[in-house]
């Protein structure tokens, strides 16, 4: 049966804690794509649209539409870099990092409270499992067949 696969299995906890920051990030009016995007570029100031979508695993146009999005809710300022009218920096304003810090505090304890009902001996250790499951699909796609 596909319940016994771990793929599914990924995918079924994946969406669930995606409903989850959904519901919680919903109060806030942001999307969890939006907070991913706050977030990436506020540790990484002067990011592009272009590194912010190969990040975040989705098209340069979706990216767009999300940060013309938050730019409109004043959580981002776009700047042309070196008065190339085609490359644009992309910056938080002090409104976008009062809303990823409000959302950080729903979010971020979403595993703190997994721990707490797990164990965090097996939330290491499913940490350690993810990370060593995507690193061998990565090799496995990049082998020549």
């Amino acid at each position: 049966m596909y319940e016994s696969q771990v793929g599914y299995q990924l995918k079924k906890a994946q969406h669930l804690l995606h409903l989850l920051c959904e519901k919680r990030l919903k109060t806030l009016g942001i999307t969890l794509s939006q907070f991913a995007v706050l977030t990436a570029i506020k540790h990484n100031h002067g990011i592009t649209n272009a590194q912010l979508a190969r990040d975040s695993f989705v098209s340069p146009q979706t990216m767009y539409l999300i940060v013309m999005g938050l730019v409109n809710k004043g959580y981002l300022q776009r700047k042309n870099i070196n008065d190339d009218k085609k490359s644009l920096s992309i910056k938080i304003t002090d409104k976008g990092i009062d809303i990823v810090e409000k959302a950080d505090r729903l979010i971020y304890p979403i595993e703190k409270e997994m721990a707490e009902i797990i164990g965090n001996e097996k939330m290491n250790t499913l940490y350690s499992l993810l990370s060593e499951y995507g690193n061998n699909i990565l090799a496995i796609s990049n082998k020549k067949i």
